[in-house]
């Protein structure tokens, strides 16, 4: 996808579930390099943000809907960007810094990066399908890094959300795991998450399907 060049010399671009990201290319070891560089103040900045809107799950649900998980079209990239919009209006209520932007410019953006991840072979957006039509939705990528620690990949789902009268009926489960397998099938052992502290409902759904804490993320307004 296009970047934008920066005075600093950081080649950075905006990224679903944040305001600003490194670019596509840029490995997960560059960007540890970029927050050691420019500190809290952009901590608004990068992918710390992700927003992962999830929820607690009926395991009777499951299997109720008739549904199927698959990888999203380029055609539906209207869909696919009003379900994104969905996830962040739900985190805008937690915190104003999840506030999306509105009008032709930012929606412009949107489906932009949504067709650069659509093209991007290490990444990729699935969706629920009831009927042909969207109705939840996960983002996913993998990350590499230089050859420096041990691990030198890993995963991460940037986004997951649901239409709000599909929630508890096993839709968000089936999305990651399908994005689990994704990630599975291309040799990478790991994956991430970012959960607002804020949102209970996210945090128990990611500890309920086995995923634990590893980092805190801080931030400070000035």
């Amino acid at each position: 996808m296009q970047g934008k060049d920066f005075p600093d010399g950081h080649r950075i671009r905006h990224h679903l579930g944040c305001m600003i990201g490194l670019s596509a290319a840029a490995t997960y070891g560059q960007r540890a390099a970029y927050w050691i560089a420019h500190g809290s103040s952009h901590v608004w900045q990068g992918r710390l943000m992700s927003r992962l809107d999830s929820e607690a799950e009926d395991e009777q649900g499951r299997g109720r809907l008739g549904g199927r998980v698959r990888t999203a079209r380029m055609q539906e990239i209207d869909l696919v960007a009003a379900l994104w919009g969905l996830i962040t209006e739900h985190h805008a209520a937690l915190d104003p810094l999840f506030r999306m932007r509105r009008g032709p410019v930012a929606d412009g953006e949107l489906r932009e990066l949504l067709r650069g991840l659509h093209r991007d072979p290490d990444a990729e957006i699935l969706v629920y399908d009831r009927n042909g039509t969207p109705e939840g939705l996960c983002i996913v990528r993998i990350d590499r890094a230089p050859p420096i620690l041990e691990e030198t990949e890993r995963a991460e789902i940037t986004d997951l959300g649901v239409r709000p009268e599909m929630r508890r009926k096993g839709v968000a489960r089936q999305l990651v795991e399908e994005a689990q397998s994704w990630v599975r099938d291309r040799g990478v052992a790991r994956i991430e998450i970012q959960v607002a502290t804020g949102n209970r409902e996210g945090q128990a759904f990611w500890r309920s399907i086995g995923y634990g804490a590893l980092m805190d993320v801080l931030h400070k307004r000035l």
